[in-house]
């Protein structure tokens, strides 16, 4: 048991701290001239997906959730004619233990924007401009609607964090 509990205290820590030093640089005041989003999914794990879980529901669910909040979504090609050429990508991270732990998985959520950035120099670079806190945990592996509730509910502090700055 407890070559199972440093196994799953390992994989954490690991998720964690990939996260926590990448939210330091965020700022929600990034997204006050944000008027529109493209939206791109990172690949989903294997098992994840055969739990049902896929690149094309996710996306489906987060342009779902923004459009109900009135974020405008577009495709890549319009998203490079804006000035931003800016895009809200979502991740998940997931690894399944093994042994013991096999029907556990430790995952880690990012929902993070890039935006083009015009230096002094006028030369312009993509920039990753804001990022929710992010989540990560431990879950069945049969429970996968658990990882999605995680995943949706990052899309909602993106969502209320894009509207605070809008509204003001």
């Amino acid at each position: 048991m407890s070559v199972v509990r440093y196994s799953i205290s390992a994989i954490l820590l690991l998720l964690v701290g990939t996260t926590s030093v990448q939210a330091q640089v965020s700022g929600k005041q990034t997204l006050s001239h944000l008027k529109r989003v493209q939206v791109v999914v990172g690949e989903v794990p294997e098992f994840l997906r055969r739990g049902g879980l896929s690149k094309s529901s996710i996306r489906t669910d987060v342009e779902l959730a923004l459009r109900k909040a009135e974020i405008e979504v577009i495709t890549n090609e319009e998203s490079l004619q804006t000035d931003s050429k800016a895009f809200l990508a979502v991740e998940i991270s997931a690894l399944q233990g093994s042994g013991p732990a096999e029907n556990i998985v430790a995952y880690s959520i990012s929902i993070r924007v890039n935006q083009v950035a015009t230096l002094t120099t006028g030369e312009e670079h993509p920039v990753w401009t804001y990022e929710t806190p992010g989540s990560t945990g431990l879950a069945g592996k049969q429970r996968v609607g658990y990882i999605e509730r995680s995943l949706m509910d990052q899309v909602e502090v993106f969502i209320n964090d894009w509207l605070s700055v809008r509204d003001s």
